[in-house]
C-alpha cells in the first residue's frame, strides 16, 4: 500500500509537469497596480532617496508575461527600479503567475543642475498583450550646500539661500561626525537658515556658534529624511553638542528637532570630571527657541553657564532637562513638557552632584549666581515633574529659586525655593497629543497674567508682552 501511494505521486508529479503552461494573450490592460503614482517627498539633490515600491497583481487565472518594462527616459532617467530582481532602466519577459503578484522597487537621484526646487518626473511603462501602462513616478529635488565632515577653522557664515546638508565623513584618523568649530572660529548662521543632518552627524562646538534667527526667519535643524514616516522621529542626528571652553553662543529663533541629545553644554567625547571645573564651563544663551523629540534629553549640562528666555522643551525619553554637577543658570518664560518617558521621568533634573557609575564616586559642584527660574511651566505625566538634588553642604536653599512657576508634584514639593508657585494644577495647553503639541495657552489657563514681571518683552513668536493684566506664565503669551 505503501509503495502504490508514492508510485502514485510520482506519477502525478510527471503529468503535471509535462502540462501546457496557459498563458493570458487577449486581456486589453491585464494588470493591476497597489497605486497609480509612485511619489517621492523632498530628495536632496546628489543623495538619493528612500525606496518606493508598488504592486503588480494578475488578477487572472492564466500567466501573464510583460514582454517589456522600462522607464520613458530611458538611461536618461534619474530614477531607476528593480523589477522581480532585474535592476535597471529595462526589463524584459517577465511572468506574472496566476493570481500572484510582484514587487518593483524603485529610487530616485537629482541632478544637481536645476535650480531649487525642482519637480523630477518620469513613467514607468510596461508592455503587456500588445498594450501599454503607465506608472507615474515624481520627485521633488531642492538644491543644497552640502558638508562632508568640515572643520570650520576661521570665521563663517552659513547663507540661508539653499539649505545645508550635513553628513559625517570617515578618515584615516577616525570620523569628524558633521561639523567642527575650531577653537577661536565662529559660525554664523543666517536668519532663515534650513539645516539637514544624517544619522551620524551634528555640530561640534569648540569655538563658537551664533544661530541668528528671528521672528520672521527662524532656523530650522532637523534630520535628513523628509519623509512624512520620519516626521519628528527622536535621535536622526546628534544634535548640538558644545565642548568645554566654548563660549559666546547664541541660538535664537531656532528649531532643533529629532536630534539625539538637543543641545548638550559641556560635551566631553571622552568623560573626564577633572576638566569640568568652573573655569572651562560652556557659555550658551537660548532664546525664543524649540528643542523637541530629542532620543535622550532635549538640554544637558555638566557644571556649565545657561540662560534661556521664551523657550520651549518638549519629548524625550529621560529627564528633558538635566543641569548637573553645578553651574550657573536662568530660566525665564520657558516651557518644559514631557509624556514620553519611557521610565516616566521628570520634566527637570537640577543637582550640584553627580555620581559616576564607572569610578564609583560622586563629583560636587556648587551652583552659583542665583539659579532660577521665573515664569516658568514645568509639566509632565510623571509623578515628580521636578528632581532636586541638592548637596546642602554646598548651596543653600535660596540659591535657587522657582518664581511663579507652575509644575506639578505627587509629594506636593514645596520649600522656601518656591514662590508664588502654582502646584499641580493643569496649565491648559491647546493640544498636548503625541506629534501635535501646541504648548499655547488656552484662555481659561491659570497661568494667563499670573506671571512675575520682568525684562521681557515678547514672547518665543515675538508677541508683545504682557498682554493682559499681566504677563503670562510659559513660553507663549496668550492673546
Amino acid at each position: 500500500m505503501i509503495r502504490f501511494s508514492f508510485l502514485l505521486v510520482v506519477s502525478f508529479i510527471v503529468f503535471s509537469s509535462c502540462q501546457k503552461e496557459s498563458l493570458d494573450t487577449t486581456s486589453k490592460f491585464p494588470l493591476k497596480f497597489s497605486t497609480d503614482t509612485l511619489t517621492f517627498d523632498t530628495v536632496f539633490q546628489t543623495l538619493g532617496s528612500a525606496t518606493r515600491s508598488f504592486r503588480i497583481y494578475n488578477r487572472s487565472s492564466n500567466t501573464l508575461i510583460i514582454s517589456r518594462a522600462f522607464l520613458s527616459r530611458g538611461t536618461n532617467s534619474q530614477f531607476r527600479f528593480n523589477i522581480d530582481g532585474l535592476p535597471g532602466t529595462q526589463a524584459e519577459k517577465i511572468r506574472i503567475l496566476p493570481n500572484d503578484s510582484l514587487w518593483v522597487f524603485s529610487e530616485v537621484t537629482v541632478n544637481p543642475n536645476p535650480s531649487n526646487p525642482v519637480l523630477i518626473l518620469d513613467s514607468l511603462i510596461l508592455e503587456t498583450n500588445g498594450s501599454r501602462q503607465v506608472m507615474i513616478m515624481r520627485a521633488l529635488g531642492q538644491n543644497a550646500y552640502f558638508h562632508y565632515g568640515e572643520v570650520i577653522q576661521s570665521n563663517t557664515t552659513f547663507l540661508s539661500d539653499k539649505p545645508h546638508v550635513i553628513i559625517d565623513k570617515t578618515t584615516n584618523s577616525g570620523t569628524i561626525p558633521g561639523l567642527i568649530i575650531a577653537p577661536g572660529a565662529t559660525l554664523n548662521i543666517e536668519a532663515g537658515t534650513q539645516l539637514h543632518f544624517s544619522n551620524s552627524s551634528g555640530i561640534i562646538v569648540q569655538g563658537s556658534l551664533k544661530c541668528n534667527g528671528t521672528k520672521d526667519k527662524p532656523i530650522k535643524m532637523r534630520g535628513l529624511r523628509l519623509e512624512k514616516v520620519f516626521l519628528k522621529v527622536a535621535g536622526q542626528w546628534l544634535g548640538l553638542l558644545f565642548e568645554r571652553n566654548s563660549k559666546n553662543n547664541l541660538v535664537e529663533y531656532t528649531t532643533l528637532d529629532e536630534s539625539a541629545f538637543g543641545v548638550w553644554a559641556g560635551y566631553q567625547s571622552t568623560t573626564n570630571f577633572g576638566q569640568m571645573t568652573n573655569a572651562t564651563r560652556t557659555e550658551i544663551y537660548l532664546k525664543n527657541s524649540t528643542i523637541s523629540n530629542a532620543f535622550y534629553w532635549t538640554l544637558r549640562s555638566m557644571n556649565c553657564k545657561v540662560l534661556a528666555d521664551n523657550c520651549q522643551f518638549f519629548t524625550s525619553t529621560d529627564y528633558l532637562v538635566q543641569l548637573l554637577l553645578g553651574g550657573e543658570y536662568q530660566f525665564r518664560n520657558c516651557t518644559l513638557f514631557n509624556i514620553q518617558s519611557k521610565d516616566k521621568k521628570g520634566n527637570l533634573i537640577l543637582t550640584n552632584q553627580f555620581y559616576d557609575e564607572s569610578s564609583k564616586q560622586t563629583f560636587k559642584n556648587k551652583l552659583e549666581n542665583t539659579c532660577f527660574f521665573e515664569n516658568c511651566i514645568i509639566n509632565s505625566n510623571t509623578d515628580e515633574s521636578i528632581l532636586l538634588d541638592i548637596d546642602k553642604a554646598l548651596n543653600l536653599e535660596a540659591d535657587c529659586s522657582f518664581r511663579n512657576c507652575n509644575y506639578n508634584s505627587k509629594g506636593n514639593l514645596t520649600s522656601s525655593s518656591f514662590i508664588n508657585c502654582q502646584l499641580n494644577q493643569n496649565p491648559l495647553f491647546t493640544n498636548t497629543s503625541i506629534d501635535k503639541e501646541n504648548l499655547k495657552l488656552k484662555a481659561t489657563s491659570p497661568c494667563v497674567d499670573k506671571g512675575i514681571s520682568n525684562s521681557l518683552s515678547t514672547d518665543i513668536l515675538g508677541n508683545p508682552r504682557p498682554n493682559g493684566n499681566g504677563m503670562d506664565i510659559g513660553a507663549f503669551e496668550s492673546f
